[in-house]
């Protein structure tokens, strides 16, 4: 996906998480600050989470997997494909799609570049 469409698409979330926090409201008339507050939280922990994702793996898109060696061992890795991976940060979760790699000498799978 072009960097222009990420952008399309993270604006249009953006005003799909407004909506939603606006009918959210308009549903809990007497819901308490704190309680706002909590769901705006919510919300932007899911957009966040995305976009975090989206601009972790950006080099590595578009960046041709080659070669990779083993970070135990050193010897020369095998490409097995795409893997999806979720990481627990700051603003929440975010699921990364990265090459993953393995080891045919020791065995040991790992994901180029931490």
């Amino acid at each position: 996906m072009t960097q222009k469409k990420q952008k399309e698409r993270f604006i249009e979330e953006s005003r799909e998480m407004y909506e939603r926090l606006q009918a959210w409201r308009k549903a809990h008339p007497d819901a308490t600050f704190d309680e706002i507050a909590e769901e705006i939280r919510k919300e932007r922990e899911k957009l966040i989470g995305r976009l975090a994702a989206e601009l972790a793996v950006q080099e590595q898109k578009s960046q041709q997997w080659q070669e990779a060696y083993c970070p135990e061992c050193g010897e020369k890795a095998r490409y097995k494909g795409m893997r999806r991976r979720q990481v627990v940060h700051k603003e929440g979760v975010s699921t990364l799609e990265r090459p993953y790699y393995s080891c045919p000498h020791c065995g040991e799978g790992f994901f180029p570049l931490g």
